[in-house]
């Protein structure tokens, strides 16, 4: 072969004739070094009704105005001499004085942690799971969304993870859950076949990215326990509504129910990290307060919660996170990524995933008060949420529906 022909088979600018195959059109990055310095970067800024599905996540609802203790209430309300108002007043003080010296030990907490961050912020991926789950995990993705996947096969590739196992068989043994399934007479799971034998295959695997987010929870035995409620409420809303619009719209409802719940796994990465160093520099408070005989501190650390403010920052790297996430997960039957990135042919998919998850956000931020009524119209257009797609999602009973009922 001449040198010339081989020239001729490398395809350059302006070539057409032989365009590059397209596995190679689109680079993914597989990395990417995270520093709080880069929050002021352009591509980690967020669009208005993004900013405010983070700042929940990261929040919560306002706390509600402080009220005064029922007891200095009705001292209040009834005349006082001249030195009850001053006994009133130096309480008062008092208990103010206290709580701020209750903050001041919390904070010095929160910048241990902010301290900690730093040093773990460029390696999300370990807070998806260790080098083992993240074994297990790519072997189950493997199979998710194919086709015809059976009990047996379904089983089969779960059963080396033994937590994954006891969460299916709890689960198909909750008597809520065998209720909603109508297997109320059905016997016992003892192993992970029956379980999933109760469950179903679709329902089993549509639980998995749930359950990724649950087990780790469990890991931090209660600390920052609203906010990994709050994602897990998104998950939910937000999964079930891109299931409903996928099933109207003719679309495979439980591959864009995966898809949505499996985008969730990058916040969850982010909170993981930011949990697991909180609960770090918590103990390690602990340890110097018990060194240095502080009896005060070591009163109020039990109750320590760690702050909000370096949660919300993290949050703003979820997103560019989402791609390198899931591409790890070796999912080779569901297209998530190309749902998620809106690649060519998946541009529906990714116009009712963001409905879904618009719609959702609207729904957790009003009943946070985050966001009023007469907003809705901005907002829901801001997720391009068309009037067929409203009626769709406002049709959703979710106080009612769950995972085991979405398909009634």
């Amino acid at each position: 072969m001449s040198d010339k022909s081989l020239i001729e088979d490398i395809p350059f600018d302006g070539d057409t004739s032989k365009p590059l195959p397209e596995s190679l059109k689109k680079v993914r990055r597989t990395h990417i070094n995270y520093s709080m310095k880069l929050l002021e970067q352009p591509e980690f800024q967020q669009s208005p009704a993004d900013e405010l599905l983070t700042r929940f996540l990261a929040y919560g609802k306002p706390p509600e105005q402080a009220v005064i203790d029922e007891s200095e209430q009705e001292e209040l309300n009834r005349v006082r001499l001249d030195v009850e108002i001053e006994a009133i007043k130096r309480r008062q003080f008092e208990k103010r004085q206290a709580q701020e010296k209750i903050e001041a030990a919390y904070r010095s907490v929160d910048l241990m942690l902010g301290n900690n961050l730093e040093k773990v912020l460029d390696k999300p991926i370990k807070f998806i799971g260790n080098h083992k789950d993240l074994g297990f995990y790519k072997v189950i993705c493997s199979e998710l969304g194919a086709e015809h996947l059976s009990v047996n096969q379904f089983a089969g590739i779960v059963e080396s993870c033994s937590w994954i196992t006891q969460d299916y068989i709890r689960i198909a043994n909750n008597s809520m859950v065998r209720s909603d399934l109508q297997a109320t007479n059905a016997p016992e799971a003892t192993d992970v076949k029956s379980a999933i034998n109760i469950l179903g295959v679709a329902n089993a695997s549509c639980l998995f990215p749930r359950l990724i987010i649950e087990y780790n929870y469990r890991q931090h035995a209660g600390l920052a326990k609203d906010m990994w409620n709050r994602l897990i409420k998104f998950q939910q809303l937000s999964s079930i509504a891109a299931y409903k619009l996928a099933r109207h719209f003719g679309l495979d409802g439980d591959h864009l129910f995966l898809t949505s719940a499996l985008s969730a796994l990058p916040y969850m990465a982010f909170l993981n990290m930011y949990t697991s160093e909180a609960k770090r520099a918590k103990l390690a408070s602990y340890n110097k307060a018990l060194s240095l005989q502080d009896d005060f501190r070591l009163s109020v650390l039990d109750n320590y919660e760690p702050g909000s403010e370096l949660l919300y920052k993290l949050y703003h790297f979820a997103p560019s996170f989402t791609t390198l996430a899931i591409d790890s997960l070796n999912l080779i039957h569901l297209p998530a990524v190309s749902t998620l990135e809106g690649e060519s042919g998946f541009e529906d998919r990714q116009l009712l995933l963001r409905r879904a998850q618009g719609f959702a956000t609207f729904r957790l931020l009003l009943s946070a008060k985050l966001i009023e009524p007469e907003q809705a119209n901005g907002f829901l257009k801001a997720h391009n949420i068309d009037q067929v797609s409203l009626d769709v999602l406002q049709n959703i009973d979710f106080a009612r529906i769950n995972l085991y009922k979405m398909r009634d």
